[in-house]
């Protein structure tokens, strides 16, 4: 993005978009083909050119989308946990263990 004018308002311009960088604020970002909803402007770089002139400011927007979701609460009651004890080992399973082991 480039901006003509007065020194005061490249100014009012480079604080505003440092002001939004920094706010948890959501935007909407308009271009010629879509409109971009719900966007957090993340980084802003800005660069001056001297072959434009002073009254000339470059700024480069990154901006990153932040999804927008609707809670949905239920009542879902779980099951409660049984508890089985200790599990001891068949003796089959345990020579099946030492078999695998030897051979």
């Amino acid at each position: 993005m480039n901006k003509r004018g007065e020194p005061y308002d490249l100014q009012l311009i480079i604080d505003t978009f440092l002001n939004y960088a920094k706010s948890n604020k959501l935007l909407s970002v308009i271009t010629p083909e879509k409109e971009y909803k719900n966007m957090h402007l993340e980084k802003v770089t800005f660069d001056r050119n001297t072959d434009d002139g002073i009254d000339q400011i470059y700024a480069e927007l990154s901006f990153l989308e932040v999804k927008q979701v609707n809670n949905a609460y239920t009542n879902v009651r779980l099951n409660k946990k049984v508890g089985r004890g200790r599990q001891q080992p068949t003796e089959k399973s345990l020579l099946q263990g030492v078999k695998e082991l030897l051979f």
